[in-house]
């Protein structure tokens, strides 16, 4: 074998090791996100928006997080299942027991109405110097590809979006941004393996 081979063959194994490498990074990046809690993202995004509440830190003893009473300054525990189903409860200023998201809140007529939701879940909104922003989730028994298409035609106005998906066997998700016309929509959707899937969307204008 000339010298000329021998420097291309081990470049080629050089490179198709790298590559490897590489699939195996991406292999094992995608099953630890699959592997973490889908329900935190969600249960923060609706925390940033409440406005009642504000994020402290995580609390991974219990499987939550710990949040702060605006009104009060008090501290409370919250797990992420409890905040997204709208289980969450605090005590205002006043001394009443108020449940995170109980309040039912109507989005502008511009953010996308998903036509197939088989579960409503906790939808909260606040007022901002401009505008509204606020989050809702919904669960739907439609394929990630159904909802991925639904949303992907839901916003004419944009002047620019960007979008990134996975999949891992039967599990899978996509995020969906778009932004123009003083409007910002996000769409999140996450689907467990042999479950329904969970699409949590937030907008502000």
């Amino acid at each position: 074998m000339g010298i000329g081979c021998a420097v291309l063959l081990v470049l080629m194994l050089f490179g198709g090791a790298l590559a490897f490498r590489a699939g195996r990074k991406v292999y094992s990046e995608m099953k630890e996100k699959m592997n973490e809690d889908p329900a935190r993202p969600l249960a923060v995004a609706v925390v940033e928006v409440s406005p009642d509440v504000e994020w402290v830190s995580d609390d991974p003893s219990h499987g939550g997080m710990v949040l702060r009473v605006l009104e009060t300054g008090e501290r409370v525990e919250a797990t992420y299942e409890e905040v997204v189903a709208g289980r969450f409860a605090f005590v205002n200023g006043e001394g009443e027991t108020i449940t995170l998201g109980a309040e039912a809140v109507t989005p502008p007529s511009w953010v996308p109405v998903y036509p197939n939701v088989a579960e409503a879940g906790i939808s909260v909104q606040r007022s901002t110097r401009t505008g509204t922003e606020g989050v809702f989730i919904l669960t739907t028994h439609d394929t990630l590809e159904m909802a991925k298409a639904f949303y992907e035609s839901s916003a004419p106005w944009a002047q620019s979006s960007s979008v990134s998906s996975y999949a891992l066997g039967t599990s899978g998700s996509f995020s969906h941004s778009w932004s123009g016309s003083g409007r910002q929509l996000e769409v999140d959707a996450t689907q467990k393996s042999g479950g329904a899937l969970q699409v949590m969307v937030r907008y502000q204008d």
